[in-house]
């Protein structure tokens, strides 16, 4: 996991997607990897191959929107889902996200919670 997650926050998301794919692939049952996968998902950009598609809905399917209190996090959420095609779900997380970014003092979260509004097409809203 550490191989991982460092690889992601030195930027090297492309680098740390297949590293969390093995991890997740060989025991899925690891929830403190849930959120750099999106992320690392999300950060790679592209069409994801099939398997990471794959790993990715599980993973998705695994974050409860209304317990996730990191408006980043949800606004990574949105993104991979609406890259699934799961636009309903990616309207939620962004609904929740927007809920919670009012209150950040964070301009990172702020400005991933933009991004994803207006990557979903809600340009308005992302000011």
């Amino acid at each position: 996991l550490r191989v991982a997650q460092t690889k992601l926050w030195a930027g090297d998301a492309a680098g740390a997607l297949p590293e969390f794919v093995r991890l997740l692939s060989a025991d899925f049952d690891q929830p403190k990897a849930y959120g750099d996968f999106v992320a690392a998902v999300v950060r790679a950009g592209g069409t994801p191959a099939p398997e990471v598609q794959a790993l990715a809905r599980r993973v998705a399917d695994r974050i409860k929107v209304e317990d996730e209190g990191d408006p980043a996090a949800l606004a990574r959420l949105a993104r991979l889902d609406d890259s699934l095609g799961r636009r309903d779900r990616a309207e939620a997380a962004l609904v929740r996200a927007a809920g919670l970014v009012k209150a950040e003092t964070d301009p990172g979260a702020r400005r991933e919670v933009a991004g994803a509004l207006a990557g979903l097409g809600r340009v308005a809203d992302a000011r």
